[in-house]
Formats: structure tokens, C-alpha cells, sequence
């Protein structure tokens, strides 16, 4: 696992996975993403790229439907 500081937080990556809602569709990464970007130059997809900064922020009531939907299709 990884510690690292965003602003006056702390977050530790490397236990869990993200998922991105976007078009219908959902993506997932897992949330050492953030390393691998920022220290690393990794660049995801484009797709992945435009799901993040365009869909739905987590909380917003738009992410809520898409994750009720898509946890009735797993």
C-alpha cells in the first residue's frame, strides 16, 4: 500500500478499486491509479480519461442511478 498526501489529507492506495459511470457503461481501476498518473506519467485510455471528467461525480444523485442500476445487473 501507498500513502499519499492531497493537500491536508492522507489516503492510502492499494486496497481498493474505483468505478467510473459514463454512457451507459462502467469502468473500473484500482485507486493506485492516482500513483500511477502522478508519479509515474501513466496515461489511462482516452475513453477512461473522458468517463472520469465528464460522468457523474460520486454522491451527485446522476452517480447514485447509474450505481442502483448497475448493482441490479451484477
Amino acid at each position: 500500500m501507498i500513502c499519499v498526501k492531497r493537500g491536508n489529507q492522507e489516503v492510502w492506495l492499494g486496497s481498493a478499486e474505483m468505478r467510473v459511470f459514463y454512457q451507459n457503461r462502467v469502468y473500473a481501476a484500482p485507486n493506485l491509479i492516482y500513483h500511477y498518473v502522478t508519479e509515474h506519467q501513466y496515461c489511462p485510455p482516452e475513453e477512461f480519461i473522458e468517463a472520469v471528467l465528464k460522468g457523474p461525480l460520486p454522491g451527485s444523485p446522476e452517480y447514485e442511478t447509474f450505481l442502483k442500476r448497475w448493482e441490479q445487473v451484477r
